[in-house]
This record gives structure tokens, sequence and C-alpha cells, in this order.
């Protein structure tokens, strides 16, 4: 795992994210002053990093947390980035899609009490595609996320940068869904940081953040046709896409026609085995090809056993081992 580059082997989905995302904040109406004058930060930054890329300077970054902790949370609707990315290798053999960003836009105190700080927890998400068209330089990070009450594990670094070690960065728990997939899916042991930076690609399902699952909103169809296309471009390289956690926010799964699209497919069809563990924890398995889809458990806590994890690892192993090369 070494001489990992650093810049998108899939340049144009960072570019679609970035002009689609800027091309939909120009149209959108009904925000406040404080929401419209982050959305015309965002559409300066975002365009900036499309034409400047890594050459891309702290001077040239007009969106930063502070634009967006001065809009409100009504704007949230009209600010929210379908076509946000992901983080991690994007040439990795693995991707794995949750169900929405576990975080809330009002964050709490140690007394629980919930606090009204704009939408600047939206920060990275709305410019996710400017940290990675910059290849995460460190003062245009510094600028952008700086918010005091973050509270960074470490400095920034060009040596594991952001976009793809990403859980470098924060204070992440042992039953965590990044801990669990990088240490226990991929078998990446005490280095599970690694293994998951380098070997998975990590996008939502959904745009709408949400702590839990239960209550959470289905994505848009906005959402929905940017990963079609992400998994259309990665296709090359990628052979396993798990889909860890069950929707709870649709009618109609919106896994299924992702998971087709992946495979090549029509329509996903049955699955190809269906198992689980001891407990009845169930999983589902669909090839084609030298492709694999999994539904699985959300990964993490007490959702699952140490037999089950064991089974999505092999699972895994069988279609992209270790040693599967990222092009």
């Amino acid at each position: 795992m070494t001489d990992m580059p650093f810049t998108a082997r899939y340049p144009h989905v960072v570019n679609r994210s970035a002009k689609a995302y800027a091309e939909h904040l120009a149209r959108t109406s009904g925000l406040t002053a404080g929401g419209r004058c982050a959305a015309e930060a965002l559409i300066e930054t975002l365009n900036s990093a499309v034409a400047e890329g890594v050459e891309l300077g702290p001077d040239h970054v007009k969106a930063t947390w502070r634009q967006l902790a001065a809009a409100e949370i009504s704007d949230a609707e009209g600010l929210v980035n379908h076509w946000q990315l992901g983080y991690g290798s994007d040439s990795a053999a693995v991707i794995s899609i949750g169900t929405e960003h576990a975080y809330e836009l009002m964050p709490k105190l140690r007394d629980n009490t919930p606090v009204d700080v704009g939408l600047a927890e939206m920060t990275t998400e709305c410019l996710v595609a400017v940290i990675w068209l910059t290849a995460s330089k460190p003062d245009v990070l510094q600028k952008i996320a700086s918010a005091p009450w973050w509270g960074w594990a470490t400095g920034f670094s060009t040596k594991r940068p952001y976009h793809i070690y990403a859980a470098d960065y924060y204070k992440v728990s042992a039953r965590s869904t990044w801990a669990t997939i990088g240490r226990d899916v991929l078998r990446g042991g005490a280095d599970w940081r690694t293994a998951l930076a380098e070997r998975c690609y990590q996008i939502e399902l959904s745009a709408y953040p949400a702590r839990q699952s239960v209550g959470g909103r289905g994505p848009s169809e906005d959402r929905i046709r940017f990963l079609q296309f992400f998994l259309g471009e990665a296709s090359p390289t990628a052979r396993v896409l798990i889909f860890h956690g069950t929707p709870k926010f649709a009618n109609v799964d919106p896994r299924q026609a992702l998971g087709a699209a992946f495979l090549g497919l029509e329509h996903l069809g049955e699955p190809t085995r269906v198992g689980g563990d001891s407990r009845r924890r169930e999983w589902r398995l669909f090839d084609s090809g030298q492709r694999r889809v999994i539904f699985s458990r959300a990964l993490s806590g007490l959702n699952v056993s140490a037999e089950y994890l064991e089974q999505i690892s092999r699972l895994v192993e069988e279609a992209a081992p270790p040693d599967h090369p990222s092009l």
C-alpha cells in the first residue's frame, strides 16, 4: 500500500460533481440573504477549483465554514449538495455505500443542548469537489474547515491527504462504521485507516444528513443519477459494491437500480446467494461477471457479530482480494 496517486483516477466524476452543484446553486431560489451569499461564494470557489485545480490557493477560496455558518437552517434544502463525492481511493476495488452522512445540522453541547451554527456542518460536503480538485492542499483545507468546535485529530498533511485518508483526521470509535470496514471487513488490523483509504471508496446513498437512518431522507433523483454515473465511470477498477445499512426512507429501494447499474444489468433480479450469521442477521449477494454486489446490515456497533463480519469479509475477498491492483 504505497505510492498512492492523490489526484482522481476518474476526473470526469469530480468535474461533474463541481459543475452540476454550481449550476444547481445558480438556479436555486428562495434563499435567505445569508444563504444567497453562501451560494455565490460556493459557486465562485467551485468554478475556480475546476479552472485552477491543484494550483488553487487559499486567496481564491471564497466559501468556507464562515459563509455556511451565516446561512440559515432553512437554507439547507437549497444548498445541500446532491453531487457530493466520497472519500478514499476512487480506483479502489471496493466501493461502499452507506445510507447517509451521520451528522446533524445543529451540533450539541455536552448537556445535549443543540446549537445553531447555520449550515457550517455541511461545509466539507458542499466543498468536497474543491478538496478533491486541490488534492487536499493543507492551506486550502485549513481555510475551508477551521471551525473552532470541530477539533481535528491531527493537522492536514500532504503525505496522507484528507480526501483519501479522511479517517486520519477524526476521533473514531472502535465500533464505528469506518473502523469496522477497515479493520474487520478489509482485514486491515491496527492499520485499518490505511486499508480503508487505499482499498475502499466510501460514498453515501442520500445527500441529506441524519444521525440515524430512521427518520433520514431518501436520495433525490439528482443523487441517484450522479451515483449511477459514478458507478459506470468506476467500472474499470471496482469489483465489489457493498450497501451497508437498509434504507428506511423509501418505498422503492434505491439500491436495486444502483446495484443493477454496477453489474451492467437492466434489473438486479434474485440474489445469487443469501446467508447470515447464527442470529439470523442476513446478507444478500448478487454476482455478474467479475463484479459483486452485497447488501449487508449496518456495519457498526452492535448491529453485527464477529461471525457476520467474517462472512462479509470473505465475500469481499472472493471478488476483490487484498492484492487486487488499482489502476
